[in-house]
C-alpha cells in the first residue's frame, strides 16, 4: 500500500526512488507528525551535521535520529555533555570538516560555527549543492505542524525551556522539546515527542554564515516567553538596541493572538509587548504582592516559596532548586502553562518535582576536608550575580569562591570585563583561569576588593589545592567544560 505522505511534504531530501525501495510498512501520524514505520529501518538517506557537537546542534542531531534519519555530525571538537549524547543516540562522529562532499541526495546541515572556508562547505557552494541552516531544518521538518512554545532572553532560557517541558510531561502531552543543556528529568538535551506542542529555546544567537537574523525567527512561536533583556554577544551586535531591534522584527512575524509572557516590571520588554498589539500580553510581577501572578520566599534560600496565581489563590512550591531567579522561571512556567489550560495542581505537582539542568548550579562533588564544588553555566554578570545572590542565602557559614572560565566572545574579549568585578564583589575569593585570550586579568585583579588569583588548566593539583580551605563552597562559572579543574579541586 502507497503511503499518503511522502519524507519530501515535511521538509526533509529523501529521493522517490529510495522511498520505493526502502518502503516496508507505511506512514501514520501521531499526533501532528510522520513517523516512517517499518519492521528494519533501512533508510538509505543521510543527514550531515556540519559542527555538530554544539548544544543546539546536538539536539537537532538527537531528534534527526529519531524520525529514522541516518545522520553523521562533524565537529572539531568533541566534548561532555554532547558527545555522550551523540554516542548514547549511535550517531556517527566524523573529526574536522576535510571529508568528501556528500551525496546530492543527502541532507546537509550548516550549524553556525561553520564560516567561508571550512573546506567542505567550500565543496558544496561549488559543487551548487542544496544545504538548510539548523533552525530552518528544524522549522521545515519538525515545527511546521507543531505548537511552537519559544522561551528567549539573555538568561534563564534552558532552564525554563526544561520546565516548561516536563510540566508538559507531567500532564501526558508528551512534548518535543530543544533546548541548550541537560534537564536531569529527561537525561537528554533534546527529543521529537508524539504530542502538539515542541518547547524551543529561541536564542538570538546567528542562524549561519548565510543567515545572520537570530534563530528565533525561524519558530513560529504559538507562546513566547521572553524571560529579560540585556546586552549580550559582542560579536554580532553592537549594543541592546541593535539586539532589542532584532526582537521588534520578530514580534511582528507573530500570528495575531501569540501569547507573550514576560516580566512586568521590566520598562524595555513592557514596551515592546505593547507595540505588538496583536498579541496578548501576559505579564508577571515578580514580588510584587499587589499584583497577581507573583513570588515570595517560604525559605531564605527560595528552595520553598509561594506563587500567587492569577485569582490571587497562592501554591506552594517546594523543590530542590534554589535561588529567586529559580523561582522567577518556576512563576513563568506557570503563567504560560495556565494560558494553555493546564490544570493548576498538575503544574504545581510538576514544578515540585523538576530536578533542574546539568551544569545550572549542578553539585559536582565534595572532598574528604568538606570542600563542595559545584558547576554553573553563568558567564554573564547578572547570571553571576544572581547565582552569587543565591549562594550567599544558601552557604551563609563558608567561605564563597567563584572560578571563571569565560569561554564565550563577550567575555573573554573583555567587553564587561568592568561589570562582571562588581558582579562578584560578594564572594571571597575570585579564581580566574588564564586562556590566553584577550580578557584583561591583571586589570580585573587590581580592580576586584577580594583576592583574586589568576590559573590556567596546567595549574598543578597541588597550587590550587593550596588557594583552597576545608569546607569552601566553589562554584565554576563557564559555558564549557570544567572538568579538569573540577578534578583539582575535589582531589
Amino acid at each position: 500500500m502507497k503511503p499518503k505522505y511522502t519524507p519530501q511534504d515535511y521538509g526533509i531530501a529523501y529521493s522517490e526512488d529510495a522511498w520505493r525501495r526502502d518502503h516496508i510498512a507505511y506512514w501514520r501520524t501521531v499526533g501532528s507528525m510522520i513517523i516512517y514505520q517499518q519492521e528494519k529501518p533501512r533508510v538509505s538517506m543521510k543527514m550531515h551535521v556540519l559542527a555538530g557537537c554544539g548544544s543546539f546542534m546536538a539536539g537537532l542531531a538527537t531528534i534527526a535520529k529519531e524520525m529514522a534519519l541516518d545522520v553523521i555530525v562533524y565537529d572539531k571538537k568533541y566534548q561532555s555533555p554532547m558527545l555522550d549524547q551523540l554516542e548514547d543516540h549511535h550517531i556517527e562522529m566524523r573529526n574536522g570538516y576535510d571529508h568528501q562532499l556528500p551525496a546530492q541526495k543527502d541532507t546537509v546541515v550548516i550549524g553556525n560555527a561553520i564560516s567561508r572556508g571550512v573546506p567542505m562547505l567550500e565543496g558544496l557552494l561549488s559543487a551548487r549543492m542544496s544545504y538548510l541552516s539548523g533552525p530552518e531544518w528544524l522549522s521545515k521538518a519538525v515545527l511546521a505542524n507543531r505548537k511552537t512554545i519559544a522561551i528567549s532572553g539573555t538568561h534563564g532560557k534552558t532552564t525554563t525551556s526544561s520546565l516548561f517541558a516536563w510540566v508538559l510531561e507531567v500532564a501526558k502531552q508528551s512534548p518535543g522539546f530543544l533546548v541548550g543543556g541537560i534537564p536531569n528529568n529527561f537525561n537528554t538535551s533534546a527529543r521529537k515527542g508524539d504530542g502538539q506542542h515542541f518547547v524551543i529555546e529561541a536564542d538570538e544567537y546567528d542562524t549561519c554564515f548565510s543567515d545572520k537574523r537570530p534563530k528565533f525567527f525561524h519558530y513560529p512561536a504559538e507562546l513566547l516567553v521572553i524571560n529579560n533583556l540585556e546586552f549580550d554577544h559582542a560579536d554580532i551586535y553592537r549594543d541592546l538596541d541593535d539586539i532589542v531591534k532584532q526582537f521588534r522584527y520578530y514580534l511582528r512575524t507573530l500570528i495575531p493572538g501569540t501569547k507573550i509572557v514576560y516580566p512586568k516590571r521590566c520598562k524595555l520588554l513592557d514596551k515592546l509587548v505593547h507595540e505588538a498589539g496583536w498579541c496578548n500580553a501576559c505579564p508577571t510581577h515578580s514580588t510584587d504582592i499587589e499584583q497577581p501572578w507573583h513570588i515570595q520566599p517560604l525559605a531564605d534560600d527560595w528552595s520553598k516559596f509561594t506563587i500567587m496565581d492569577g485569582k490571587k489563590k497562592p501554591h506552594v512550591v517546594k523543590w530542590d532548586l534554589f535561588g529567586q531567579h529559580n523561582a522567577g522561571n518556576a512563576l513563568t512556567v506557570m503563567r504560560g502553562a495556565i494560558e494553555l489550560g493546564l490544570d493548576i495542581d498538575m503544574i504545581v505537582a510538576a514544578l515540585c518535582s523538576f530536578q533542574g539542568v546539568k551544569k545550572r548550579m549542578q553539585r559536582i562533588g565534595i572532598s574528604n576536608d568538606g570542600k563542595e564544588v559545584w558547576d554553573d553555566y553563568a558567564h554573564h554578570p547578572t547570571a553571576v550575580k544572581k547565582v552569587i545572590a543565591a549562594c550567599r542565602k544558601r552557604f551563609k557559614d563558608n567561605r564563597l569562591i567563584i572560578c571563571f572560565q569565560l569561554s564565550n566572545f563577550t567575555q573573554s574579549n573583555g567587553v564587561m570585563w568592568q561589570e562582571l568585578v562588581d558582579a562578584s564583589a560578594d564572594c571571597d575569593m575570585v579564581l580566574l583561569v588564564d586562556q590566553g585570550d584577550k580578557f584583561p586579568y591583571q586589570q580585573f585583579k587590581k580592580a576586584h576588593q577580594k583576592p583574586v588569583e589568576i590559573i590556567s588548566s596546567e595549574t598543578s593539583q597541588a597550587a590550587i589545592q593550596q588557594l583552597l580551605a576545608p569546607n569552601d563552597k566553589i562554584i565554576t562559572c563557564s559555558s564549557r567544560d570544567c572538568s579538569i579543574i573540577h578534578e583539582k579541586m575535589l582531589a
